[in-house]
């Protein structure tokens, strides 16, 4: 159980503290003040990477495309969501069941599902990519421009939370 957190703490934690430790010094002279980081045990995985690609009439609203370029967008939204669907479902399974390990202090189930779920976001991350470098070559440079800031700030979203171990507070 132990030694589950503390290689949580390591990949989760250490970098946002690294990263606090950084602001800090920033703020110390003058510079940005960051928001702190939640204190909840995050998974490898975005809810955004479990959920696909928007439908052609969210994308068409948000960014204001033609009947045209939403069909055509519709047509790889398509071919993505069947090319990554088994992955996604895959994620979503271990994500569950990192979940479950992570409330009973199953330390090596922590820790295999953690890995397992390392390999599907990098996969995942990767065909999205792809993904949006189609996406982006059916929209006009302002439309493309305004897509790759939304993904952007998908992309920045917090990974899903983890839950604390039964009999635990959050601090």
């Amino acid at each position: 159980m132990r030694r589950a957190w503390i290689l949580l703490f390591l990949v989760v934690a250490l970098p946002s503290l690294a990263a606090g430790q950084i602001a800090a010094g920033a703020r110390s002279r003058g510079g940005f003040d960051r928001p702190k980081s939640s204190s909840a045990p995050t998974a490898p995985v975005t809810e955004a990477q479990l959920d696909g690609p928007m439908t052609p009439s969210k994308l068409q609203h948000m960014f204001g495309l033609t009947d045209d370029e939403a069909k055509r967008y519709g047509q790889v939204q398509d071919s993505f969501a069947a090319a990554t669907q088994l992955q996604r479902d895959s994620a979503r399974r271990e994500l569950e069941r990192l979940r479950e390990a992570a409330l009973t202090s199953d330390t090596p189930g922590t820790e295999y599902h953690t890995e397992r779920l390392k390999e599907l976001s990098k996969f995942l991350k990767e065909e999205q990519g792809k993904f949006d470098d189609r996406v982006k070559r059916l929209l006009t440079k302002d439309q493309a421009k305004e897509y790759e800031s939304w993904r952007k700030q998908v992309n920045d979203a917090p990974k899903a939370v983890l839950p604390l171990p039964r009999g635990r507070s959050g601090r």
